[in-house]
């Protein structure tokens, strides 16, 4: 099934798109606030750039503290992260240099 069948672009945050390497393979890939068609719940598309893989972060799919609807978040932007973070680790094993940081506003953030 294709993605524009299932989700479109949402507005409620701006940008309503982010661009950063966010898997460490050093391609550009795209994060792009969405919204599910069907629940209309709102969440995060992340397209990767060096191939056809995605990932879809809330918008009725649940996703650790965040929930499965990401309506609360108002405020998203790409973090620089060093090799000290504990974070993830990238598609081919290093530690990716950004991060996607998310929060409500006036709020504690995850």
């Amino acid at each position: 099934m294709k993605l524009d069948s299932l989700y479109d672009w949402s507005d409620h945050i701006n940008p309503f798109y982010l661009e950063a390497d966010f898997n460490g393979d050093s391609a550009p890939d795209v994060a792009m606030a969405i919204v599910d068609l069907r629940t209309k719940q709102k969440g995060i598309l992340i397209l990767h750039g060096a191939h056809a893989g995605h990932a879809v972060l809330g918008a009725g799919i649940d996703f650790g503290n965040g929930g499965s609807d990401f309506d609360w978040m108002d405020v998203w932007r790409v973090e620089p992260v060093g090799e000290g973070d504990d974070l993830f680790k990238g598609q081919h094993g290093k530690v990716p240099g950004v991060a996607l940081h998310v929060e409500k506003a006036e709020s504690a953030s995850g």
